[in-house]
């Protein structure tokens, strides 16, 4: 008789005891957060601070099979995965210009690059619901082009959204805006700097 693999991906608790982020204790306490609050266990176990956000985006990363983003490393960020293989620079002109400010504050979503595919041009964008379907199709919708999603931080992208759409709402394209930092740690609009 062969034997099949279980392919049946791990729960996030048993992923994050696995690693050894987390005790069983340090779970349960996470599950009665959840419990309470509603939120997500992985958010529970950040709250709880049993966790932190990158050990959380490592560990949904692994357990979704999905790219992983950090938004505010220095410099160009290098994507690969199988079937993706790009670098990103955070703020990139085209990938705003394609995405209004006002979806990207709706979805929670950050558009990331534009690139250039064989039937046509691909939104790479960064989510912290990479596997939601309904919201891709939304985008490509929306926005009429195929859009690939990433994995993220919702700080992350909560931060790059007021950092590079700053307080642009409406409905038309988002404007370039550059941020400027001064040596106070604060940008052009006086808000203050996300430490990389």
């Amino acid at each position: 008789m062969i034997k099949v693999p279980d392919t049946t991906p791990k729960k996030l608790g048993e992923l994050l005891v696995e690693s050894g982020l987390v005790n069983d204790w340090q779970l349960q306490l996470g599950f009665r957060i959840q419990r309470d609050s509603g939120s997500h266990l992985g958010e529970a176990l950040v709250e709880g601070s049993f966790i932190t956000e990158d050990e959380l985006l490592v560990a949904l990363s692994g357990q979704l099979q999905v790219p992983h983003i950090r938004l505010f490393e220095k410099g160009p960020i290098r994507l690969k995965y199988p079937g993706l293989d790009t670098t990103v620079v955070l703020g990139d002109p085209t990938a705003l210009e394609a995405m209004p400010a006002s979806i990207a504050r709706r979805h929670g979503v950050f558009p990331l690059t534009l690139r250039k595919v064989w039937h046509g041009y691909e939104l790479l964008v960064a989510t912290t619901k990479p596997t939601d379907f309904d919201l891709s199709d939304e985008l490509s919708s929306v926005l009429q082009l195929k859009v690939r999603t990433v994995l993220a931080t919702q700080s992350d992208i909560a931060n790059a959204i007021e950092c590079f759409y700053g307080d642009d709402d409406d409905n038309t394209s988002a404007r370039l805006y550059r941020p400027n930092f001064s040596r106070s740690g604060r940008n052009q609009r006086g808000k203050a700097h996300v430490n990389a």
